[in-house]
């Protein structure tokens, strides 16, 4: 009898047997931390159970809970693996632990000074590796730097437990730091800045006065950072400051972009007072807190950023909200529940675009790029299914600079690994983009409430209202959901929510009325229920939802206008003693689709039996039944592209640049139905007028099928399977499959699929299928071939697996991921690791694209001073002569520059970097994009080089330097015939040009009381516009000498230069002094003799013409404390 573990700090942890192949999951708990998972494998799938696992169960235990996420801290945890018997597992297991955040080490690990020595005794094998002696280890997991929710995942033997660790806050003393700053300048002449952008000066903007004849200006400014407790046992962080741009990014993080390529630094960094705002609040008290600044409300997203627990979207699906806002939000949580509040008063417009894979790693943009606000993107992978894509599989929450950055040529997303089409199902993959615009105009306000609570040990109730005044896209939703915990493995779940909200057009950009005339909104109600059952060897889910024609959540896996219904079920007949004993099972699936919009409906229901007489052979055979009933064809966007209610918008893969103007927005997806927005042809059958593949409306389907797979494992890494499904009603109608998987590591293989079907698509019945055009029956044309390979790691979900090496002093792990974009290679050995991958999509029928895929990444670490790594993608699209599809000659289509024809698709990142000594460190990459087009267009390329240096003086730190070379190029020309049809914004768009830029910054700290630093900058830029080519350069050098003559007194000395060809040459020279009047009060006077203002070049000195006024506070947490003799030295003791 299995026995839940409790620790000292009330951490519960539950078991869960998972069975079925849609991820069955325990009835959930706020509070619940670790689970357990028997048995990975599908009882309904092909491999079926892989014999009896000497690992049975696993258990684990943590010291304590709610840990201060100050990157030292260890939660201690207590690994326990169980055999069947109930026993501790004995001799030596391999234990493959990973964390979503943190980092691993072993009890009494040592240090050096280049790192912790974390002890994993197998760094090939993604992941961290100990040893459990007899059924038993210890492990420390060290805590991240901000507060956040951390996901564990334990696995040995072929069992998994997962949990989560909660690390809130650090109890910190107080820690302050500030100045305030105000300045008055007087020139006889009135010096017109050569730029008005004052990013690089700091020039103080905020608050500020000037004269009315230029001459005489003053201004103010004041920055500040605290942190620290208050009454004891609160923690206060509160930042501001008054220069700060008022739209700057949200969720602001250290951009590996920005900036130089290399600091020569290792150090492990964090970020805090996350704020799109000048100002940042927040007050924690365990796991409650009221902040304000930048705040995010989805599921995975929350959790990530530090924001507290919110409903999992298996509780609360219908009702989920996903937004990125600047606003106020108040949590309470503890181990019974939550309640969160939030409110923003913004003119933020939400908007959700989602477009296939296609094998490449990017770049995919949005449609409304330009008015995007940065950083708050919310991006996930989610999967189909591929005989009805409304139908969500999966969906997996990505981080950014994680699984994602962003291209430095127009800031388009690219993803550390290629997103390919289709996963090894043959199920589509697609890119679901959740983000803010600026829609501009007056703010509104946008705010709401959510909340769980658990009543007694069997009951959890929960709910949610937002509401979203914006007066183009209103948006009010309720929900209201209760699950009873009938066992520890059973459950029963309701859910009902309402929405009301505005309809979209399809351009993602106008807000339009419904059809129904006069109805300015729409409402609409959905409502789900849910059964489950996880046991050891019975589980079984079933699930019945609807929703209104209007009902419209775009977090929400239901859509509106749906009936569904399904049932998994798996039932093991007998417990397996031994590895030999022979095992049965039964297995049936089924699920029901009805569309109200189209009148459409599709039945699809499976039942088997299995049996595995060994542990390594196992038989199915069953049955399994289509039924699908044709529509009218409304609300799919199958024969006319239906209205989009709002958020939504149209997703873009670009095979050129220049956002939505030159992007493929024609694959476009419906989030709703998976299936394309625009009917032009691409991917459609246009024989019969829909998507093959689609399962809803538009052809009609019935038949019934016998089925058998096979399963056969020579050894314990690698397997062969088959399978065949032949029509009862047609012989010539049958599908076939062989597969091949081969596990190279614990938790990685290698696997290939090839299918071959003719008849027995979705689309296709045993009776043919009817011509929309004649309404005669026609013999089913239908014959597909679908071929899949590649790499499989099983990481965790949402997991990271960096392991902690360092090239000395120069950058860590995840530095050099940042700087390569590469993540999760497949681990040769301990210095070399590789990714590749394939893909080769067909249409079936008809016209439409047809695509092929191929890359190649590849790491190699030879030692502690070199990293060489890159990748390669290649994709061939081919538009097979659909008529919709310009030449770029005009004639069809030429008047949707967007439809390129047929291309080809080149993208490499290549990343060299070297330790060359102790003090030195260099860097070099380069990203080529290149779009190789077989029409009259020319090609377009953009390539940008970047080489740079760091040179840290690591023995007395008196000199640092700090260097870069860039070179950017970019071809993008339209067709002569088209230039004349563009406007002034898209001229900007596909605008050709070379750049060159040079920087160098150092500072100089000879001794005590002399500092020199200096910079040297330049840039060569060519455009080439349509008229002809312009050139503009411009270079500068300056320094700064400054010396202490007392310790009150200091001079400095300054001179810039910069000059341009073509341009008078202009100098900046003068002096300052300045004069210490009390601790760390500054009065500064200086006179410029000449001057000028170049705000991009000086980085920071004053430049002006003329004499002027600085004065400078600093003040820190001791500011109010003078009066205390522990704080000033000064006073009597």
């Amino acid at each position: 009898m299995f026995q839940k573990a409790t620790s000292s700090d009330k951490l519960r942890f539950s078991r869960l047997y998972l069975a079925l192949s849609i991820g069955l999951v325990a009835a959930p708990s706020v509070n619940a931390q670790f689970r357990d998972v028997a048995a990975e494998v599908p009882l309904g799938s092909a491999i079926g159970r892989q014999g009896v696992q000497e690992v049975d169960r696993i258990q684990v235990s943590v010291e304590r809970d709610s840990l201060p996420a100050d990157g030292q801290t260890p939660a201690k945890l207590k690994i326990e693996l169980f055999s069947a018997e109930g026993h501790h597992v004995q001799g030596d297991t391999v234990v493959t632990l990973q964390a979503s955040n943190g980092r691993f080490q072993l009890p009494g690990a040592n240090s050096d000074e280049f790192g912790l020595l974390v002890g994993d005794i197998d760094s090939v094998t993604p992941g961290f590796q100990i040893n459990a002696k007899n059924g038993v280890a210890d492990v420390w997991l060290l805590a991240p730097v901000e507060p956040q929710q951390v996901d564990v995942q334990v696995v040995a033997g072929g069992s998994v437990a997962r949990g989560a660790i909660t690390f809130v806050p650090e109890l910190r003393d107080m820690l302050a730091v500030g100045l305030v700053e105000g300045i008055i300048s007087f020139d006889r002449k009135f010096v017109q800045p050569a730029r008005p952008d004052d990013g690089f000066e700091e020039r103080i903007n905020s608050w500020s006065r000037t004269s009315g004849d230029g001459k005489r200006h003053a201004a103010l400014r004041t920055a500040f950072f605290l942190k620290g407790k208050v009454k004891g046992d609160a923690l206060l962080t509160m930042a501001y400051d008054s220069d700060k741009p008022d739209r700057d990014r949200m969720f602001r993080d250290l951009d590996p972009e920005r900036w130089y390529p290399v600091y020569g630094d290792a150090s492990i960094t964090g970020f805090e007072a996350r704020s799109n705002s000048r100002l940042y609040l927040r007050l924690d008290k365990d796991r409650h807190y009221l902040m304000y600044g930048d705040i995010t409300t989805g599921d995975g997203f929350s959790q990530r950023v530090g924001q507290g627990s919110v409903a999992s979207t298996q509780v609360r699906d219908l009702g989920q909200y996903n937004r990125g806002l600047t606003g106020v939000r108040a949590h309470l949580e503890n181990d019974n529940g939550y309640l969160d509040v939030f409110a923003s008063d913004d003119n933020l417009r939400q908007v959700v675009e989602e477009f296939p894979g296609r094998g490449l790693s990017g770049p995919y943009t949005v449609s409304n790029s330009s008015r995007a606000v940065l950083g708050s993107e919310r991006i996930e992978l989610v999967v189909r299914d591929r005989h009805a894509p409304s139908r969500i599989i999966s969906v997996k929450q990505l981080a950014r600079f994680t699984d994602y950055s962003f291209e430095p040529f127009s800031g388009r997303i690219l993803f550390n690994l290629p997103v390919p089409s289709v996963d090894e199902a043959l199920n589509p993959v697609s890119v679901r983009i959740t983000y803010e615009i600026d829609q501009g105009g007056k703010t509104f306000w946008v705010y709401g409430v959510s909340g769980q609570y658990r009543l007694g040990t069997a009951f959890d109730v929960g709910g949610g209202y937002v509401k979203d005044e914006n007066p183009l896209a209103p948006f009010q939703m309720g929900s209201v959901n209760a699950t009873w915990n009938i066992s520890d493995r059973t459950w029963l779940r309701g859910e009902y929510a309402r929405t009301r909200s505005a309809v979209n057009s399809v351009s993602g950009n106008v807000y339009t009325l419904h059809a129904q005339p006069g109805q300015q909104q729409v409402e609409g109600d959905a409502w789900r229920a849910e059964f489950g059952h996880a046991g050891q060897q019975f589980s079984m889910l079933a699930w019945y939802g609807e929703s209104d024609n209007n009902f419209n959540n775009p977090a929400s896996s239901y859509l509106g206008g749906r009936r569904q219904a399904g049932l998994d079920m798996g039932w093991l007949l007998g417990r397996p003693t031994h590895e030999s004993t022979p095992a049965w099972r039964i297995f049936s699936r089924a699920n029901w689709i009805e569309d109200k919009y189209s009148n459409s409906e599709r039945t699809q229901a499976q039942i088997g039996l299995g049996y595995q007489p060994n542990s390594k052979f196992s038989l199915e055979i069953g049955a399994n039944h289509v039924s699908e009933h044709a529509g009218n064809g409304l609300g799919n966007g199958l024969s006319i592209p239906g209205n989009l209610t709002a958020p939504f918008g149209v997703g873009i893969v670009s095979p050129g640049f220049g956002g939505g103007f030159y992007g493929d927005s024609y694959t476009a997806l419906n989030p709703y139905t998976g299936q394309n927005i625009y009917n032009t042809g691409g991917g459609w059958s246009t024989g019969y007028g829909s998507w093959v593949g689609n399962g809803l409306a538009g052809v009609p389907v019935e038949y019934s099928a016998l089925r058998l797979g096979l399963t056969y494992r020579p050894t314990d890494r690698f397997e062969l399977n088959a399978e065949a499904e032949q029509d009862l009603s047609n012989s010539e109608h049958r599908r076939a499959a062989l597969g091949a998987a081969l596990r190279v590591h614990e938790k990685t293989r290698l696997y290939g699929r090839y299918e071959w079907n003719t008849g027995l698509s979705s689309v296709a019945t045993s009776d043919g299928v009817i011509d929309p055009a004649t309404g005669q029956r026609r013999p089913s044309p239908y014959e597909t071939n679908a071929f899949v390979f590649g790499l499989d790691t099983e990481y965790m979900e949402g997991g990271t697996v960096f392991s902690e090496y360092r090239m000395y002093d120069a950058f860590s792990a995840r530095q050099a991921q940042w700087a390569s974009g590469l993540r999760n290679l497949w681990h040769i050995s301990e210095n070399l690791s590789v990714q590749t991958g394939f893909e080769r999509l067909q249409i079936l029928d008809g016209q439409g694209d047809s695509a092929t895929a191929a890359s190649v990444s590849a790491e190699w670490r030879p030692d502690e001073l070199w990293l060489v790594n890159g990748r390669v993608e290649w994709r061939r699209t081919e538009t097979n002569g659909f008529p919709g599809y310009g030449t770029g000659t005009g004639g069809a289509g030429a008047g949707n520059v967007w439809q390129v024809g047929d291309y080809d698709s080149w993208l490499s990142i290549i990343t060299v970097a070297r330790k060359l000594s102790r003090d030195w460190t260099v860097l070099a990459r380069n990203y080529y994009l290149l779009n190789k087009y077989d029409g009259a267009r020319k090609d377009s390329y953009e390539n940008r080089f970047q080489a740079g240096f760091a040179y840290r003086d690591t023995d007395t730190n008196r000199l640092n330097v700090l260097g870069k070379y860039e070179y950017w190029t970019r071809r993008d020309t339209l067709p002569s015939d088209r230039w004349n049809a563009l406007t002034e914004s898209q001229l900007e768009l596909s605008n050709d040009y070379d750049k060159h830029i040079v920087s160098i910054h150092a500072d100089w700290h000879p001794s005590r009381t002399w500092w020199v630093s200096g910079r040297v900058a330049g840039k060569q830029q060519t455009n080439y516009l349509k008229e002809a080519p312009s050139r503009y350069n411009a270079y500068m050098v300056g320094a700064r000498l400054t010396h202490d003559i007392t310790e009150r007194w200091d001079i400095s000395l300054m001179s810039y230069g910069m000059w341009s060809p073509g341009s008078a040459t202009q100098y900046a020279l003068g002096a300052e002094v300045g004069y210490l009047i009390t601790s760390n009060l500054w009065l500064s006077a200086g006179y410029n003799v000449r001057g000028f203002r170049a705000d991009d070049l000086t980085a920071g000195e004053y430049t002006n013409q003329g004499a002027y006024l600085r004065l400078r506070f600093k003040f820190d947490e001791n500011l109010f404390n003078r009066g205390k003799s522990a704080i000033n030295p000064a006073l009597p003791r």
